[in-house]
């Protein structure tokens, strides 16, 4: 199965992601023309366990009653480029060493710690998939943060 990578805002079943900063009031502002959109079932398959692990809540705002602790699959979740720089740092990593020879002790260790979820299964299991997602997702989001230009978070709207 190949993920599309869509260039600019799709409804539906498309998570969308752009680079967003808030004003001294608090007041979001969002670079839609930066803004890409990918079918949802790819980030809670691939990226969602990485977007969690980098989650904080300090950079959320109030959501009113709802608590959101993680990564958001239907709403709005932001991170710093910080936290970007470190999602792709791991993503790339994973794509030179799935990529690699399943002999590697690199190889081993990093599928052997993995979670043990469907998330990670679903990883461990095809592998292929995954390097090619993780790959254009990687150099689609490095794109995004070269081309910020005032935006310091980036957000990831869900359907």
């Amino acid at each position: 199965m190949v993920y599309e990578i869509i260039e600019g805002f799709r409804s539906g079943c498309c998570t969308n992601i752009l680079p967003a900063r808030f004003d001294a009031d608090g007041k979001c502002f969002k670079k839609e023309k930066e803004q890409f959109s990918v079918v949802e079932s790819a980030i809670d398959g691939y990226i969602s366990i990485l977007l969690d692990r980098y989650y904080t809540s300090k950079l959320q705002p109030d959501r009113g009653m709802r608590v959101i602790d993680g990564f958001d699959s239907y709403g709005e979740t932001y991170y710093s480029r910080e936290q970007i720089e470190s999602v792709l740092t791991d993503l790339e990593r994973f794509v030179r060493i799935a990529g690699g020879d399943p002999l590697d002790p690199e190889y081993a260790e990093f599928f052997g710690n993995l979670p043990q979820d469907k998330t990670a299964d679903v990883i461990r299991g095809d592998a292929r998939t995954s390097v090619d997602f993780y790959s254009r997702f990687a150099a689609r989001m490095r794109k995004m943060l070269r081309n910020m230009d005032g935006f310091d978070m980036i957000v990831f709207i869900g359907p």
